[in-house]
């Protein structure tokens, strides 16, 4: 089997299911112009991800650059257990398209009480006064990373027993940063369940957060 980088360089002339199944790549599943594969030597998943905008001259849609942001956050953070581990990106071009690759760890869906617990905290701080980001900046601590021990709901309170209290102050540390990445690039902050997996520790892990 070619390794990773070999296999998807600059362009493909089959149908990319019909390539995968060729190179032994299990599909895991999919959405709107994504793509995920099981790569049977390794135990990770490629995701690959279509092009439904412009790109520019380096091949690279809005939504490429995002996940390259998102890709680039994650790498600076190897110890932060709510994000990804990737491990490499490429592009490649089918039938005139851009397409962009990552190799990522293998995760699971969220069990029901986390997915519960999340889908509560997420609806909790979007509907605060219509803001995600207002959620996050009143009950911050002090130094402006963690949550505010004073002030704690019954969504927060939920998410303190997934987490515990060390990584609920990580948990919202880490979502604050993405909230000011994309308030500084104009992204549209997209947490909720479905955009979380959990790793078999039952980690909650932010797979998709613009």
């Amino acid at each position: 089997m070619k390794t990773f980088r070999q296999f998807l360089s600059e362009e493909i002339t089959m149908d990319i299911e019909d390539h995968m199944t060729a190179l032994g790549y299990k599909f895991l599943g999919g959405g709107v112009d994504q793509y995920a594969y099981l790569e049977p030597s390794t135990g990770k998943v490629l995701k690959i991800f279509g092009s439904s905008d412009e790109v520019n001259s380096g091949g690279m849609s809005e939504g490429h650059r995002m996940f390259r942001t998102f890709y680039k956050f994650c790498q600076a953070r190897p110890n932060n257990p709510f994000l990804p581990k990737f491990d490499g990106w490429t592009q490649f071009k089918y039938d005139g398209r851009h397409y962009l690759q990552i190799r990522m760890e293998r995760l699971q869906h969220l069990p029901e009480r986390a997915n519960h617990m999340l889908d509560d905290f997420v609806q909790t701080a979007s509907g605060y006064h219509g803001s995600f980001t207002g959620y996050l900046a009143a009950h911050d601590g002090d130094d402006g990373n963690d949550y505010n021990h004073e002030s704690i709901d019954d969504s927060l309170s939920e998410m303190i027993l997934l987490l515990g209290e060390d990584g609920c102050n990580l948990f919202f540390k880490t979502i604050r940063q993405l909230a000011d990445i994309a308030q500084a690039k104009d992204y549209m902050l997209d947490l909720h369940p479905a955009n979380f997996m959990n790793r078999n520790d039952g980690t909650p892990v932010i797979v998709d957060p613009w």
